[in-house]
This record gives C-alpha cells, sequence and structure tokens, in this order.
C-alpha cells in the first residue's frame, strides 16, 4: 500500500545506519540469544567477515513498510553435540505502522501439534526439522507468518554481554543456587560464581545463566520475564557502543550465528528499526504467550512437564499484540475447559505440584474443592535485595568462598523437587539440526486471520 522509499546517504550516515543494525542484531542476540549474521559459512554469501568492516558507497537503504517478523531462536546444544532442541523461541516485530518494536516469548514447553510427529512440545520442532521445522509449527498452530529467521548459541550470548561490560542484575535469593549452577554448567568458574543475592553488574557467563533460570520461582514463567528484562537493560548500554566495537564484535559472533536474512534485507531492516525506534524512545514492548487464563500445566508420561493451551485464542491474542498492538486482549475461554478436560483425558496429564511452574496448575485441598497454589510460593526478594552489592564482572569471588551457596535450596519456602528426566521426552532425530538456511515459499502454510492481512509486510 504505501511505497518503499529509498535513500541515499553519505558514507558517514551509512556507517551509522549499519551500526544501529548492528544494535538491533545484538539486542535481538541478549534475550533470546540471537544475532544476526551477514555472511558466514552458513548463509550463501562471501564468508569473508572482513566486508562488514564497509559500507558500500552504492548501497540503498529502503523503508520497509508493514510489519515484519523475525524468528529468534537460540540452540541448546553444547560443544560436541550434533542435535539439539531450542531453549528459547521468540519473535522481533518491527512495527511500521505503531511505530513500535516488540518481542513476543513463546513458551517452549506448550504443547502443539508438530506435521508427522504429532502433539510435542514446541521446542522440539527444532530438533525435528530446524528453524523451517519451527516456522512451520508456529504458522499451522498460530497462523502467524514467519519468513526469516535468526539462530544463536550460548556462546555468542556471553561474547555480547562482555563485550558491553556486563548488566546490572538484582538476584533474589531464590534465584542463586540455580544461577550458579547454570555458570558452572555453561562454561563459566568457580571465580565466576556469586556469593549472595543482590545487585551485581553480571558478566557473560554470570548473565546467561540469570537468563536461564526456570526451576524456582515462577519457573517458565519468570525465566521468560528474565530474558525480556535483560534485552531492555542491554538495550541501554549498546545503544552508546562505539560503531567501531560493534563492527568489531560482530565479527566476532560470526561463528556462532546463523540465519537466513541476506545482507540487503538485514541493512533494510535495520534502517527502518532505526526509525521505528525513534518514535518509540526504543522501547521494547514486550508480550508471552500462552496466557496464564487459557493454559494449563501439567506431566505427560515421555514427554514431561507441558502446557496444555486453546490454540485458537492463543492465535487471536498473538494477532492482536503483534497486528492491532493490543496486549489487553481478553481471549474467550468458554471453551477452555472442555479443551482441558479433553486433553488430560487423551494424554492421562497429571498435576504435579512440586514443578516449578505448579502455581499456575490447580490443585486439590483438603475440602476436593480446587485452590491455586501460587501463595505458597515466596517470589519476592529478600530483605536485603535492596542492598546494593558492588562486584565487578570480571572481579573473582574466591576470597568470598566461605560464603558460597551451596547447591542445596536457598529457602525453605521454596521446595520444589527437580523436574523429572527430559532425557527421554521425545526421540530426537538423527539429523544435524540446522537447515540450508532457505526457506521454500511453495510450502508455506496458508495463513489465516490477521496474520494475512494488510498489516502484516512479508519479508522475501
Amino acid at each position: 500500500m504505501d511505497k518503499k522509499k529509498y535513500f541515499n546517504f553519505s558514507k558517514k550516515q551509512k556507517i551509522i545506519i549499519f551500526s544501529f543494525l548492528t544494535i538491533i542484531i545484538l539486542i535481538a542476540s541478549i534475550v533470546s540469544f540471537f544475532v544476526f549474521r551477514f555472511y558466514t559459512h552458513s548463509y550463501e554469501g562471501s564468508n569473508d567477515p572482513a566486508k562488514v568492516n564497509t559500507v558500500d558507497e552504492d548501497i540503498k537503504f529502503k523503508e520497509v513498510p508493514g510489519i515484519t517478523n523475525i524468528l529468534l531462536l537460540s540452540s541448546d546444544a553444547r560443544p560436541g553435540e550434533n542435535v539439539s532442541r531450542s531453549d528459547s523461541i521468540m519473535i522481533l516485530t518491527i512495527d511500521n505502522i505503531n511505530k513500535k518494536l516488540k518481542v513476543t516469548s513463546l513458551m517452549r514447553d506448550m504443547l502443539v501439534k508438530i506435521d508427522g510427529h504429532g502433539e510435542e512440545k514446541l521446542n522440539h520442532a527444532f530438533a525435528y526439522g530446524g528453524p523451517t521445522k519451527t516456522i512451520e509449527t508456529i504458522q499451522n498452530n498460530f497462523g502467524i507468518k514467519l519468513n526469516n529467521y535468526v539462530i544463536v548459541d550460548f556462546n555468542a550470548f556471553v561474547k555480547v554481554i562482555d563485550a558491553i561490560n556486563g548488566i546490572e542484575v538484582t538476584v533474589k535469593d531464590y534465584e542463586l543456587d540455580e544461577l550458579n549452577k547454570y555458570i558452572l554448567d555453561g562454561g563459566g568458574s568457580e571465580k565466576d560464581l556469586l556469593p549472595s543475592s543482590g545487585t551485581y553488574n553480571l558478566n557473560g557467563y554470570q548473565a546467561l545463566s540469570y537468563a536461564r533460570i526456570r526451576k524456582v520461582g515462577n519457573g517458565e514463567y519468570e525465566r521468560t520475564e528474565r530474558q525480556r528484562a535483560v534485552l531492555q537493560i542491554a538495550l541501554e548500554k549498546i545503544k552508546d557502543m562505539s560503531k567501531v566495537k560493534i563492527v568489531s564484535l560482530l565479527n566476532e559472533l560470526f561463528p556462532y550465528v546463523k540465519t537466513n536474512i541476506s545482507l540487503g534485507n538485514a541493512m533494510d531492516y535495520g534502517f527502518t528499526a532505526l526509525n521505528v525506534g525513534k518514535k518509540c524512545n526504543f522501547k521494547i514492548e514486550q508480550f508471552r504467550v500462552p496466557l496464564d487464563s487459557i493454559s494449563k500445566g501439567g506431566i505427560i508420561n515421555n514427554k514431561g512437564w507441558v502446557f496444555v493451551i486453546d490454540k485458537v485464542e492463543t492465535s487471536k491474542a498473538l494477532k492482536e499484540f503483534i497486528f492491532n498492538d493490543n496486549k489487553n486482549y481478553e481471549p474467550d475461554t468458554s471453551n477452555f475447559d472442555s479443551i482441558i478436560e479433553q486433553y488430560f483425558n487423551d494424554y492421562d496429564i497429571k498435576d504435579d505440584t512440586t514443578h516449578p511452574d505448579y502455581e499456575y496448575v490447580p490443585i486439590i485441598n483438603t475440602n476436593g474443592n480446587f485452590e491455586n497454589s501460587k501463595n505458597n510460593l515466596n517470589t519476592s526478594s529478600n530483605n536485603n535485595s535492596n542492598d546494593k552489592v558492588e562486584k565487578s564482572s570480571n572481579q573473582g569471588s574466591n576470597e568470598n568462598s566461605s560464603n558460597k551457596p551451596s547447591s542445596g535450596s536457598t529457602s525453605t519456602s521454596n521446595n520444589f523437587t527437580e523436574k523429572p528426566n527430559t532425557s527421554q521426552e521425545t526421540s530426537k532425530p538423527s539429523e544435524n539440526n540446522g537447515d540450508s538456511g532457505n526457506i521454500d515459499s511453495s510450502n508455506t502454510p496458508s495463513i489465516d486471520g490477521n496474520a494475512s492481512s494488510e498489516n502484516n509486510t512479508e519479508v522475501n
């Protein structure tokens, strides 16, 4: 509907726009552990990172009209592993209609239909067919069209956080043990462990661990909140990075990132995001599905913990936020009880009040009535959480080793059992989790509702 506008700029202006694009790239990597990559071994084009250090004088930037959605994925693969699931799933939206930047978290444990594999957790789609299968699954279940994706592993996240000299975060009492556990699991060392709760300037390994915390507090719900919070914190720091440092960092990140976004499209996205960001003061609108009122958690044999959802209403909520800029959609819950009953009967789903997400699972009290167990949780900071702990992200904590938290629970009020072993949740495919990076539009499922409205900008 709107004509695409072309602009010619001086080399200095192009460097500024290119740098902002890189900022958008780094923003995406912070929360979902994603970074855009232009020319690497995984994309059809030059694999010479030195080319990113210059901007061609003849490049023309065009503003992308409408709404652009990009799938952001992080892989949970560790070194030496060939198959993985997506650890984090998000949609980055550049809304050039309402002039907003948006990030939507899709909780990975949602039970969805994966073509050829039946009902599985959403993040299993990545193991079955990489980003293309994930895109197909999101389109089939929710009607959201996604042509472009970005995948990044944990190493990129660590490098980005270290490049911006860490992020300031207040670690709560009940988060401490899990954070320290993930530090060692993610490649950190003893000196990276935190001695107590409080406010820290987290380095890369510490921030990665903070974003991965799940088995305490509000479980997966609070986990996605942490990820989106890190996004906003990092944005403020990334905006102040020098252009030279941004380009240098981008070159470092090349080995850890895969995308099907061409250099030309990426530059256009960056230019568009720059204009949109100025209008919204670079504040990120945030959203999460499933909504509490149309989802319920439980245990399925051989699948582990899942969220059963009303797919129709979840689709409507997604479209309202992404395309109509409405984050206060009130879903129709009239069919939810029957949907839950059918799923729980078909799959013999069991309520689990010891799971970290259990506050959203109804439990039966001594009178035989359902009650919510959320009031059993102590999700607020301890009384000393506002006492700022000044600690450099590079400073070791060996001198405080006597104060280091143990591997046990930090609070008797959070008496959670470990999540059931999910190593056998599903039969993983033997093929590599990646794909060629090209999406065959002829196989793209048809999209209904608002996803195909004039507000939706298709990305080629």
